[in-house]
């Protein structure tokens, strides 16, 4: 057997792994996890309802929200286990993560098997939510055709996955106070910015967007994943091999 084909057997071996330590984790959170998606699915009713209305006339508040619930919501809803804790002085940690690092486990498989969990965790009341919400609402078929609706949540995801992993990254130790504070501080700011100097709301934008090029933004949405996967795996990894957790 060439070394090219051992590589790729040694590689879907580690993702086989990684599907399955994720699995694990997530079939022992499962009642914690759907309480979670429960919860985030009545959020979601309560202020998505207003949708039509946004598109109508926008405005920020709702771009602040729908941002928070497509990429940070359904994490803090549903890893409680999994959220970072002070390790030391200057360090934050998730105790899951730590216990991982104990066991004989490849540093890739555990963050492959990290990620993974995360989009298990995220993705299913996100789609589940937006899905129910165009189906009832009749009103957004004005905007929006199936196909166009479903590009436009693909869209999102694609910038959970970008940005979203990097709750993730905090996982694998960091100084978690000052990444929150600063990320949300950017981020209202950022959405500030832009409804002084934009006519319309980033949100709405984005339905714009969709509507006028379609396969150019599932493209770019698939190429997001893509890249987004990527550089948080090699930036985790990066930080695994730097910090000393004990």
């Amino acid at each position: 057997m060439n070394t090219r084909r051992k590589e790729k057997i040694l590689t879907m071996d580690n993702w086989k792994h990684s599907f399955h330590l994720a699995l694990v984790e997530f079939r022992t959170q499962l009642i914690y996890t759907l309480f979670g998606w429960f919860i985030l699915f009545i959020i979601g009713g309560l202020f998505l309802s207003s949708f039509y209305n946004y598109l109508l006339n926008t405005y920020v508040t709702f771009d602040l929200m729908f941002i928070a619930y497509v990429i940070f919501f359904p994490y803090w809803a549903s890893s409680r286990h999994a959220a970072p804790k002070r390790v030391n002085e200057h360090l934050w940690a998730s105790p899951f993560f730590l216990l991982l690092t104990q066991l004989p486990i490849n540093r890739e498989i555990i963050v492959r098997s990290r990620l993974i969990a995360y989009l298990l965790r995220t993705l299913p009341p996100v789609f589940g939510t937006f899905i129910v919400l165009y189906t009832f609402d009749l009103r957004l078929h004005q905007f929006f055709t199936f196909s166009t609706f479903l590009i436009f949540l693909i869209a999102w995801v694609s910038l959970n996955i970008l940005l979203g992993m990097a709750i993730v990254a905090m996982e694998f130790g960091g100084k978690v106070n000052i990444f929150n504070i600063t990320f949300g501080l950017g981020l209202i700011s950022a959405l500030f910015i832009w409804h002084h100097y934009a006519p319309i709301g980033i949100v709405a934008w984005t339905v714009q967007i969709v509507n006028m090029y379609p396969l150019l933004t599932f493209a770019t949405a698939l190429f997001t994943i893509f890249i987004g996967w990527h550089i948080w795996q090699f930036i985790i990894s990066r930080n695994m091999r730097k910090t000393d957790y004990f």
